[in-house]
């Protein structure tokens, strides 16, 4: 999908999604909490990609949450 909106409407972009935040989820390396008044926040987005086998056959979907970085 090019984009989030694209991948809400796909069943097994949602599955890869979800195995993305659950991953989060059992390395422990976040906590989602309230944002802090006055205080800025981090930008995310999703980025999504397919992992191939030798004959290029789609073998799974891979979504993966990132933060995106300030210029």
């Amino acid at each position: 999908p090019k984009n989030i909106k694209e991948a809400l409407n796909d069943e097994c972009w949602i599955l890869a999604m979800q195995e993305g935040l659950d991953q989060f989820e059992r390395s422990k390396v976040w906590t989602l909490v309230e944002r802090p008044c006055e205080q800025s926040t981090i930008g995310s987005k999703w980025v999504f990609s397919n992992k191939l086998d030798e004959t290029k056959n789609i073998v799974r979907n891979k979504a993966r949450f990132v933060a995106q970085g300030y210029t």
